[in-house]
């Protein structure tokens, strides 16, 4: 696992250069180009968006080398993959230290995987696709997912992200939502946070 272990190794000392820097307009340069890239790959996860981010500050859209050709679009010659780690269910088998029996379970790993953006590919064009929902009849069931959200002790705050796109995140335990959109879009938004928590919460393992 020493390539997942560099890409961690290439976002921790980003961030330490982000937190020693003194210089203002790089500072906020930096900061820039990180809430561009989060606001295109809201659905990716924190470390994957600054790996797209410390490779490729201008991408819109990454996909894997096959899913673009599924898409009836070729990633061109010569064009180098921008590396993005990804779960890898495996299975192993532990044995108890006392009855010596062995047990069989699934870890979850994160491996590197090579993404490429749209600028690097050609073909057909790719639909606009608007991914907000319109409407605010869910408002009951909107209450509902954040009752059970508190019943799991997970936290959930409506707040202005104040970034065009980003409609949602979540991070150990907490989670938030946007609030400048319609109550259908947060519940949308709210459900896909909800299930990166409990997916989160099932992993065994969490290999760096």
């Amino acid at each position: 696992m020493s390539k997942s272990k560099d890409l961690i190794s290439q976002i921790e000392d980003r961030l330490k250069d982000l937190a020693s820097e003194t210089d203002e307009f790089k500072k906020s340069e930096f900061f820039r180009q990180y809430l561009d890239v989060i606001s295109k790959f809201w659905k990716y996860s924190y470390h994957n968006q600054m790996l797209i981010c410390c490779r490729m500050p201008d991408a819109t859209r990454v996909a894997g080398f096959r899913t673009w050709q599924t898409l009836n679009r070729r990633v061109l010659k010569g064009s180098k993959a921008i590396k993005i780690l990804a779960p890898y269910r495996k299975k192993v088998t532990d044995t108890d230290s006392v009855t010596k029996e062995e047990k069989e379970k699934r870890i979850t790993l994160f491996i590197p995987v090579s993404v490429f953006d749209i600028s690097q590919t050609e073909g057909e064009a790719l639909p606009d696709i608007d991914i907000s929902v319109t409407g605010d009849n869910y408002n009951d069931f909107l209450d509902n997912l954040v009752s059970m959200c508190n019943d799991k002790c997970i936290e959930v705050k409506f707040e202005n992200l104040g970034i065009n796109g980003l409609y949602g995140f979540s991070k150990g335990g907490k989670i938030a939502v946007t609030n400048t959109e319609s109550i259908n879009t947060q519940v949308n938004t709210l459900i896909h946070e909800i299930a990166h928590e409990l997916l989160h919460k099932k992993e065994n393992t969490f290999s760096k």
